[in-house]
């Protein structure tokens, strides 16, 4: 018997639905009121994440290069460190203005995938070997 009574129930319900009818879904949590909405409904959002400090600006020194990389592939100082063949505290060392060591510029150039620093100006360096 209960059946009947849902299956008829369901047919009133499908029938408003055709008709246009509004469903009451539930009640506002701010003010209480019920709400009347669509059967079906999609509600999305876009978020936008702050731009990390470190790749506002344009980087100077290799170090600064190699930080601005490993930031965008979303590495750790040991990550990189285990690609280069070295240790996180020199690649915290490196990203903090110390010199790079000559070893290890082919590696940083692979992972750049760029030299950073402009091959030197002939003209400036026979200048330079003229005084």
């Amino acid at each position: 018997m209960s059946g009947e009574g849902n299956g008829e129930a369901m047919g009133l319900f499908l029938a408003q639905l055709e008709k246009g009818a509004h469903i009451l879904r539930g009640v506002c949590p701010f003010t209480n009121n019920p709400q009347f909405l669509p059967p079906h409904f999609n509600i999305t959002t876009r978020l936008k994440l702050p731009q990390h400090p470190d790749l506002e600006k344009e980087p100077l020194t290799l170090g600064e290069h190699l930080r601005r990389k490993r930031i965008e592939l979303g590495l750790k100082q040991k990550d990189l460190a285990a690609r280069l063949g070295g240790t996180a505290s020199t690649v915290w060392s490196w990203e903090h203005g110390w010199k790079i060591g000559k070893r290890y510029y082919p590696k940083v150039i692979d992972f750049l995938g760029y030299r950073p620093a402009p091959e030197p100006d002939e003209t400036l360096l026979s200048k330079a070997t003229e005084n």
